[in-house]
């Protein structure tokens, strides 16, 4: 099964996923997803949270969308 997964899922995952990774990467200077308050301030904590919860909430979506292409 581990062999299946990496011949069939490794390729399934990276059609899913880079373009969602692109997103991330592409984002401005300063767009952080970092959510240790130790290392960014309350109100940065904030928005790092939300942004980390819409790529959360992208990356379900995108899973959940792609059952028909699921490697059989």
């Amino acid at each position: 099964m581990s062999a299946f997964a990496k011949i069939h899922g490794y390729q399934y995952l990276r059609t899913l996923i880079q373009p969602l990774i692109k997103t991330m990467a592409d984002k401005p200077p300063g767009h952080g997803y970092d959510l240790d308050p130790s290392k960014v301030g309350g109100t940065e904590t904030e928005i790092n949270k939300r942004n980390v919860e819409i790529i959360a909430s992208s990356f379900l979506e995108i899973i959940s969308s792609s059952v028909t292409v699921i490697p059989p």
